[in-house]
């Protein structure tokens, strides 16, 4: 199989942490870019000389509405939509944000909007920044994100069904522990299975999409892969050799919602028990 050399890319929550290393990592390589931001002033700033670089830019929010979405018929989106070889939807909550619109509304949004395109979405690639935990609801590490950020892994999960269940070209990258800290000459492991944990810069995230882009078993294939950062010499390319595509065994069944809520009602338990005993012990 031969790779392919993708040169033209919708990058969605482009202003976002992880979004702005993707964008620099593409203009670095000289590739053609369109970006879907809350804000062109706020882009300008973000990209400063790079901005003339940049081919388009949309303003607008995805999955703010969930029942009057007349930007679904924007005409200049679909027009980026038919044009791009690669759209990667880097959107994603952070503290204080919407999890389920920012995690699962935009994604589906997204979704609609390449399979409803004119043109279709084929020979194009849909890549999907997800994270590591997505299957498991139960470890502390899930407990805290979706105590944090509300249930924030479960409209991950659900995000990434949808897309498994589309008939779109997909990849979907799940980071471990994301970090604002410039590693780029870090090694960079790739697994599959949702069973590793560790850490991985923004930086590095970008760099393991546009190599893993590149690989013939990833680009032919609706695929999952998992990423953090090792002390082993850089192992994108080697392992993403052994990248097998997803299955019907890949449909996340955890669910983070429920496995919330038991968390709640142990942890409640557990603090009423200990009012109990202090004040027996207080008598």
């Amino acid at each position: 199989m031969n790779s392919i050399d993708y040169s033209k890319y919708l990058i969605a929550g482009a202003t976002g942490r992880t979004g702005i290393e993707i964008v620099k990592s593409l203009l670095k390589l000289d590739k053609k870019v369109h970006l879907i931001v809350r804000s062109k002033t706020t882009a300008r700033k973000i990209f400063k000389e790079s901005y003339e670089k940049i081919e388009k830019i949309i303003e607008l929010e995805l999955g703010k509405d969930i029942i009057n979405k007349d930007y679904l018929n924007n005409e200049e989106l679909r027009e980026s939509i038919e044009w791009c070889d690669v759209l990667i939807s880097a959107v994603g909550s952070t503290l204080g944000g919407d999890p389920q619109q920012s995690d699962y509304t935009s994604t589906l949004d997204l979704i609609n909007l390449c399979e409803n395109s004119e043109k279709k979405f084929l020979g194009k690639m849909f890549v999907l920044v997800s994270s590591l935990f997505v299957t498991r609801p139960y470890s502390f590490t899930a407990f805290l994100l979706n105590y944090l950020l509300p249930y924030v892994l479960g409209w991950k999960a659900l995000a990434e069904n949808r897309l498994r269940h589309s008939d779109l070209n997909y990849l979907i990258v799940r980071p471990g522990q994301l970090t604002g800290a410039s590693s780029a000459k870090r090694s960079i492991g790739v697994s599959q299975g949702d069973s590793i944990k560790g850490k991985i810069s923004r930086e590095n995230v970008a760099i393991a999409i546009i190599e893993s882009l590149k690989n013939p078993r990833v680009n032919k294939g609706r695929t999952t892969i998992d990423i953090v950062e090792t002390a082993a010499e850089s192992q994108i390319i080697e392992i993403s050799k052994e990248i097998v595509p997803d299955n019907e065994k890949s449909i996340i069944t955890a669910d983070h919602f429920n496995a919330n809520k038991y968390f709640n009602v142990c942890l409640h338990t557990i603090l009423f028990l200990l009012i109990i005993y202090l004040i027996y012990k207080l008598k």
